[in-house]
């Protein structure tokens, strides 16, 4: 789909047009042997209003589940969603009205270990705004081991806000870094590491962990 073919949220703000550009031109999550191949099944964890998984569908997917929070981007969703062409070897994505979260899965709440331990998944691409940090922390390595390929956004902002949204100033005291913890833990599960900081700009980059 072209850019303008996305139904947006009306106070989008060029958004759309910045994860499109990401995704399509600055190539964001692939990088190396981490990349969406043709078969695979796909976690789209913060979908936003579908553009990776629709450009998951155009790399060959067979089948991916797009998890988005937001009710008005989730409405945008669904409908670009049902725009997405799938031929004989792909079936349509399925929209998730959830969080992603180190919870346990609810009708509110998606927990990706527990949901990787009951759906094949090969690729997860994952965009949740902070709560990354969580999430990777509390997942059982046997779970991360599910997936061979995993393109993650992370926020490299430290606070001093001890929640479970930051986890403190970066483990309180600078005693651990977030990031160091969760390479160490894909490292020490056999995953080749790959890091990118294309926006110096932003205190954001993507960390990519392969098979």
């Amino acid at each position: 789909m072209k850019k303008s073919e996305f139904i947006k949220p009306p106070n989008d703000n060029g958004i759309s047009d910045s994860f499109y550009d990401e995704i399509n031109y600055g190539f964001e999550y692939d990088y190396r042997d981490c990349k969406v191949n043709i078969g695979d099944r796909v976690l789209d964890c913060g979908a936003y209003v579908g553009m990776f998984t629709e450009y998951a569908y155009r790399m060959g997917c067979e089948k991916a589940y797009s998890v988005e929070m937001d009710e008005v981007r989730f409405d945008c969703l669904k409908q670009n969603l049902a725009k997405i062409p799938f031929g004989p070897k792909s079936t349509q994505p399925i929209p998730l009205y959830l969080e992603v979260s180190d919870k346990d899965t609810s009708a509110y709440h998606l927990n990706v270990g527990t949901f990787l331990e009951h759906n094949n998944i090969d690729f997860v691409k994952m965009d949740i705004e902070g709560m990354e940090w969580p999430v990777l922390l509390n997942m059982k390595d046997e779970h991360m081991c599910l997936v061979k390929k995993w393109a993650i956004e992370v926020h490299l902002g430290w606070s001093s806000d001890k929640t479970a949204w930051s986890y403190g100033r970066d483990f309180d005291g600078h005693l651990s870094n977030k990031l160091i913890s969760v390479i160490e833990k894909f490292s020490r599960n056999g995953f080749n590491i790959g890091f990118r900081h294309p926006h110096p700009e932003w205190s954001v980059a993507m960390l990519y962990a392969w098979k």
